[in-house]
C-alpha cells in the first residue's frame, strides 16, 4: 500500500468526505473511491 493510500484510508476512516480527501490531496474524488474500492473499503 503506497503512502498515499495509506493517507486516503485514514481520512476516510476519519469520517472524511471522499470530496474532501481530494480537495485535500489534490486528486479526483473519483481516485479516492477507486482506491478506496480497491482497498476494499469504501
Amino acid at each position: 500500500m503506497s503512502e498515499r493510500d495509506r493517507r486516503i484510508r485514514d481520512l476516510y476512516q476519519q469520517g472524511t468526505t471522499k470530496r474532501a480527501i481530494g480537495r485535500e490531496l489534490g486528486i479526483s474524488d473519483g481516485t479516492v473511491r477507486n482506491v478506496l474500492g480497491r482497498l476494499g473499503i469504501g
